[in-house]
């Protein structure tokens, strides 16, 4: 493979194609690999051939051994593409700024980490190999789409629509060039439309920066392939499959294997929360977390491979998402649980466009279910009350709260639109309408999505869509109050108000069961400290105590995640067991005590920052239980203010 990089103009250059990457990193609601796993999964969805299952493999390799290694960087054309590398980053030493990739000398003497992202039942690269005229760039009735040239040549092209998809943006792809070292993605496909005698097809796309090389500028972006004629061509036939022989993949020798294959030589993993697991599990894991419906409707399976050969399945990692599941094939069979709340369908026009595209006005719908969880501790709690929004062919957009700060009941619901919800043509009217309420990461609906000012029509059609979608659950979640009976004495004794009167003071609790009490709640400098108190009787059972500082909200309970992450703890006695628990409380145990004891237990925040501490107002909880597991924390009154 050969290397193509075009001159520098003297004006300078704006390197557009990297800046997509800052772009998909910018979406902070899911982790980078997830994000990762998400796009390339729905990217292959996207390509599937009619009434074929996509098969999906991520498999990680660790080459060290010479002959192999030394076959890979040659097909990879290393020699040439290493000297831009060091050029690119000798330029951002010169500005004094970090070098954005991996030292390309440390790199070739290193293990040689790839990712190896293997597709069939898609459609391939087809298309073009290049774009000659003007009318070459709309894609005429009956013509396959441009997928080489939007995949591995331009950078932010649309060509989901055409595939049915309600993809806006283009820039999904650009997680790929994000988990290589040196921004680097190479490509191998055997396509289902053969292009004037072309079954396969290998090339390749650099995304650097500027950089000087014999002193002459040139740009950042660079294409692998075939150089010989005077521009960069893709490998073709027999030279395809000998890159893929020196780079260890399959040859894609018969139709059945049709598809594409993605490597990513220098892997180096997104970041993710789950830093306990292996990289091939989390693969599986993110899968199965977002493409659950496609993997139970057998449009997709999913297999991670690690470098030493254990595969995982990612249809059996649903344990965490059964009752969505359950819900979910309850709800395509017309079937009703126990505890299933009557669906319901709502009708959805969407109007002519996008613009400038002039497609008539459909009638779609979306549909929406529920199930109420009789024992709350059998959901993953980040998934009680919670809502997974299904579009296409089987990807949770994600999983919403729509609820507001209404008090309701444990359930989990679905809402499904687009194809998800209507199978025929008008669906696909539904996953385009849908697709432009979302971000570029897909994380979410939302009326106020950016795209949506390129259909100004379609914004109050989502916002009456996400409005019914909301009541919903709202109205069938709430909780059920008593109404109120003529009986006013139990008012009137709530209002007897204990004090110094006749009533005298509030009764002591009762004898030997610890109290738990505030002593001091202040402000430090960037940081909350705190300690609480309790005596604890001789020979009394074994307590807990948890204790969280989160920021104070008029608008109801801030979430786990909001919770102050808590140190500098001090216990008396010292030897108390303390752990973090997952919803970001402490817990401290205090054992059966030989006689009567003062526990003290205080601590800090971690140090916040000043322009936020300075605006904020925290909010300390506690609370103190004999049993098992603690109940949620409680507030300990006005004090626990700061």
């Amino acid at each position: 493979m050969d290397w193509e990089f075009q001159a520098r103009p003297l004006a300078g250059d704006n390197d557009a194609a990297s800046k997509s990457r800052i772009i998909i990193e910018g979406d902070h609601t899911i982790s980078p690999f997830e994000i990762f796993v998400r796009e390339v999964l729905q990217n292959s969805l996207d390509a599937a051939q009619q009434g074929q299952i996509v098969h999906v493999s991520f498999k990680l390799h660790r080459i060290s051994n010479p002959g192999p290694k030394g076959n890979f960087l040659a097909a990879l054309g290393w020699s040439k593409l290493k000297e831009r590398v060091a050029e690119a980053n000798r330029i951002r030493t010169m500005r004094e700024e970090p070098t954005e990739f991996g030292d390309p000398t440390r790199l070739e003497s290193s293990t040689l980490d790839v990712l190896e992202i293997s597709e069939t039942g898609t459609i391939g690269l087809v298309g073009p190999e290049a774009v000659r005229t003007l009318n070459d760039e709309r894609r005429w009735p009956g013509e396959p789409p441009k997928a080489y040239i939007a995949l591995a040549r331009d950078d932010a092209r649309r060509e989901k629509q055409g595939l049915g998809s309600g993809g806006t943006y283009g820039l999904g792809k650009a997680v790929l060039w994000s988990a290589s070292q040196v921004q680097t993605v190479v490509f191998f496909s055997r396509l289902s439309i053969p292009n004037n005698n072309t079954v396969h097809r290998a090339a390749a796309q650099a995304r650097l920066g500027p950089h000087f090389l014999s002193g002459s500028p040139y740009r950042g972006l660079g294409y692998g392939g075939d150089t010989r004629e005077d521009w960069c061509r893709p490998l073709c036939n027999e030279q395809a499959q000998v890159l893929a022989t020196k780079t260890g993949i399959s040859r894609r020798e018969t139709n059945s294997e049709c598809g594409t294959t993605i490597l990513i030589p220098f892997w180096c993993a997104p970041e993710s929360e789950d830093d306990d697991l292996a990289t091939h599990a989390k693969f599986a894991r993110y899968a199965a977390r977002y493409f659950w419906p496609a993997i139970v409707d057998e449009r997709l399976e999913v297999i991670c491979e690690s470098e030493s050969g254990e595969r995982l399945d990612a249809a059996n990692q649903l344990a965490h998402y059964q009752p969505f599941i359950s819900l979910y094939e309850r709800m395509r069979s017309g079937e009703r649980g126990t505890h299933d709340v009557p669906n319901e369908r709502i009708p959805v026009v969407v109007p002519q466009g996008p613009p400038p595209r002039t497609t008539p006005q459909a009638t779609t719908f979306a549909k929406v279910g529920m199930a109420f969880v009789p024992r709350e501790e059998e959901v993953r709690e980040d998934f009680v009350r919670k809502v997974a929004c299904i579009r296409g062919q089987g990807m949770v957009v994600g999983y919403a709260k729509m609820t507001g700060n209404t008090l309701v009941r444990p359930f989990v619901g679905i809402a499904l639109g687009g194809r998800a919800s209507d199978a025929s043509e008008q669906g696909v009217r539904g996953d385009v309408l849908l697709g432009f309420s979302e971000y570029v990461t897909h994380t979410r609906w939302d009326e106020k999505s950016a795209s949506l000012r390129h259909w100004p029509e379609a914004r109050p059609v989502v916002r009456d869509l996400l409005k019914k979608l909301r009541d919903y659950f709202e109205r069938n979640s709430r909780v059920e109050q008593p109404e109120t009976a003529s009986d006013l004495s139990p008012l009137e004794a709530g209002l007897k108000f204990p004090g110094v009167g006749r009533t005298g003071p509030p009764p002591p609790p009762p004898p030997g069961q610890p109290h738990l009490r505030l002593q001091t709640f202040n402000r430090d400098e960037n940081r909350y400290s705190f300690e609480v108190r309790a005596r604890v009787e001789a020979g009394k059972p074994p307590s807990k105590v948890d204790i969280s500082v989160e920021p104070a909200l008029e608008t109801g309970n801030a979430s786990r995640e909001d919770r102050f992450r808590l140190e500098r703890i001090v216990t008396v006695p010292g030897n108390l067991p303390k752990e973090t628990l997952p919803n970001g409380k402490l817990r401290v145990t205090i054992p059966t005590l030989a006689a009567d004891t003062q526990i003290r237990i205080s601590g800090a925040t971690e140090a916040l920052q000043p322009e936020v501490f300075s605006v904020s107002e925290g909010l300390l909880k506690a609370s103190l239980s004999t049993e098992a597991v603690a109940p949620e924390s409680e507030q300990l009154g006005e004090d626990a203010h700061a």
